[in-house]
């Protein structure tokens, strides 16, 4: 189960550069449409039979959460389109350490010296990373909707945890109507956006259908039920430590790719990817604590 694991982080990692590839020429929302829509079908095709018999709330919170991961996906490809793969990879693990933030704003939660912490140390990557060759801190377009996005996905992720009882509803059944959702969203933007002959071009190119295909079935559909599976067979903190490898491999992939990556940003890279591991486990220790104070017996 580790190594499926580990080759979804790869295949994550893989992601950025891919996309950039494809995006570089084809429109970002037709992109995102034919990735979709061949997800949507792998998934639906793979979970018929729950996705058949959905309750009205599956298919309302997964009409939702599809609406949320469809803003997720749509500023996070944009994003890379305007910046560097590498920065995509590092900026998008920024949402792990996002989450308490969102929690302190949203829920009213306490943060904890740990968290702050980690993401004093984030930032510090943030600014690394960021800056252009080792010169001065320089935020780009796309930067701004990579962090905009890991911002999403950070909101996406206290929302579900906090108000969707995704515990009584059909998992497979959530993710297909999620994944049709950004599909028919997408769709319609693409068709609405449309304005020139060029635009419908471009999707006869191979690369693009060879590489939705790739992202649609190994990035998605397979991506989510190794997911699925790997809560049954690994702990919660190893499936993360294994996933948070995605930004080394969203590096080397985009090195091997022809992007160069400097020693300031490597480290500014490595800060990141530092900084959301120990978020993580400062994280797990802060809802470990809550627990026990829930537990904990009251004297009378």
């Amino acid at each position: 189960m580790d190594l499926l694991l580990v080759l979804v982080a790869i295949v994550w990692g893989s992601s950025y550069i891919t996309t950039k590839t494809v995006v570089t020429a084809a429109p970002v929302l037709w992109f995102l449409t034919a990735r979709f829509g061949i997800a949507a079908i792998g998934f639906n095709v793979y979970g018929w039979r729950h996705v058949r018999r959905a309750t009205r709330q599956t298919l309302i919170t997964g009409l939702g959460l599809g609406v949320f991961l469809a803003g997720i996906f749509v500023t996070e490809t944009f994003g890379v389109k305007h910046t560097t793969a590498i920065d995509a990879g590092f900026l998008i693990s920024l949402n792990v350490v996002m989450v308490p933030w969102v929690e302190v704003l949203l829920l009213r939660y306490r943060i904890r010296w740990p968290l702050i912490g980690a993401m004093a140390v984030a930032v510090l990557g943030t600014v690394l990373v960021t800056s252009v060759h080792g010169g001065p801190f320089t935020l780009n377009l796309g930067d701004g909707l990579i962090l905009i996005s890991a911002a999403l996905r950070a909101t996406q992720m206290t929302v579900t945890k906090r108000w969707v009882p995704v515990d009584r509803m059909d998992i497979i059944a959530l993710n297909g109507i999620q994944f049709t959702t950004v599909f028919l969203i997408c769709g319609v933007a693409s068709v609405l956006t449309t304005s020139s002959g060029h635009d419908i071009t471009v999707l006869h190119a191979p690369v693009f259908w060879v590489i939705a295909v790739y992202l649609g079935v190994l990035g998605t559909v397979v991506a989510f039920v190794v997911q699925m599976v790997s809560i049954q067979h690994t702990s919660a903190a190893r499936a993360a430590l294994l996933l948070g490898l995605e930004p080394a491999f969203a590096a080397v992939f985009a090195v091997v790719g022809g992007e160069a990556l400097s020693v300031v940003a490597g480290i500014g890279g490595a800060l990141i990817v530092a900084g959301t591991l120990w978020g993580r486990r400062a994280e797990e220790g802060r809802r470990a604590a809550m627990d026990r104070d829930v537990l904990a017996p009251t004297s009378s």
